[in-house]
């Protein structure tokens, strides 16, 4: 992980102005989407041995899958529409590769009811609440192992910054707190792990070094997000620009030749740094 920033995206906005730019990109993320979980099944097969016990390594391997990622997309479910916007767009757009929980591994709800119906159902057709338990226990272990895999292992963390995915009390103004356990991890995860430079998660594969609640059961987290730096939709067009107009000076006569050093094109994510940050190559 090289850097943590927050987006303030208001669709609503972008629809109104921009329906078919916001359409186009949203459907490239829900294909993403389709394809990764139509692969479920196979995944657990795979991952159950010869004595019906299920391999954690195999299974996180396969349900998921953690190599180098350019990004990690953490947001609330409310604000799908929103991530697969994000997700559609950074593909298309950079060619980066992007991690988010609906598209590589599904909602922790999706897992445990997968699992629940294979192995916790009782000869009424009830579930049991003791094996529930056990597989619950369980599935998060395994998505707790995946998250900070998979945050050590991208280059940045994106976090969706919304009314969905923030809880505010007014005695805290300066505070933001989430009802998420989910993004609390996450969140949480991205200020104790240890940063490395762009350049690290270039290149060779890294090896590895490293709910949904009824309304009458909420709990709040203090969001320790004060690392993370501020995106708006405006950035995005920035960056996209910039990006443009690199790839176009570098694709002349003399390509990079007589180009100066911030004009020659580089990685897409170092021209967000550029514009971020003021990172220069």
């Amino acid at each position: 992980m090289y850097r943590c920033f927050k987006l303030s995206l208001d669709l609503h906005i972008l629809k109104n102005n921009e329906h078919e730019f916001v359409e186009k990109y949203r459907k490239r993320g829900d294909k993403l989407k389709i394809e990764l979980i139509n692969s479920f099944e196979s995944i657990l097969n795979a991952a159950i041995d010869e004595n019906e016990v299920i391999s954690g390594e195999d299974f996180i391997n396969g349900w998921f899958p953690i190599t180098n990622y350019d990004v990690f997309l953490s947001y609330s479910h409310d604000d799908e529409e929103s991530a697969l916007f994000l997700a559609g767009f950074l593909e298309s757009q950079f060619g980066l590769k992007v991690f988010i929980d609906s598209l590589f591994w599904g909602s922790a709800d999706e897992l445990l009811w997968e699992i629940d119906k294979e192995y916790c159902l009782n000869d009424t057709g009830d579930f049991d609440y003791k094996k529930r338990n056990f597989t619950t226990t369980h599935v998060h272990a395994m998505l707790t192992t995946a998250i900070a895999k998979a945050i050590y292992n991208s280059e940045i963390v994106i976090f969706l910054n919304s009314e969905k995915s923030i809880y505010k009390i007014e005695e805290e103004v300066e505070k933001n707190r989430t009802l998420s356990p989910w993004i609390y991890e996450e969140i949480f995860l991205t200020s104790v792990i240890g940063t490395r430079e762009w350049y690290e998660h270039r290149g060779e594969i890294i090896t590895e070094k490293m709910a949904y609640f009824e309304k009458a059961f909420q709990v709040s987290y203090v969001l320790p997000d004060e690392h993370l730096i501020a995106l708006k939709y405006t950035d995005l067009l920035e960056w996209k620009k910039q990006w443009d107009n690199r790839r176009k000076c570098s694709n002349g006569r003399y390509g990079d030749l007589f180009l100066k050093e911030n004009e020659r094109i580089r990685h897409p994510l170092n021209v967000l740094y550029d514009c971020t940050c003021g990172y220069k190559e």
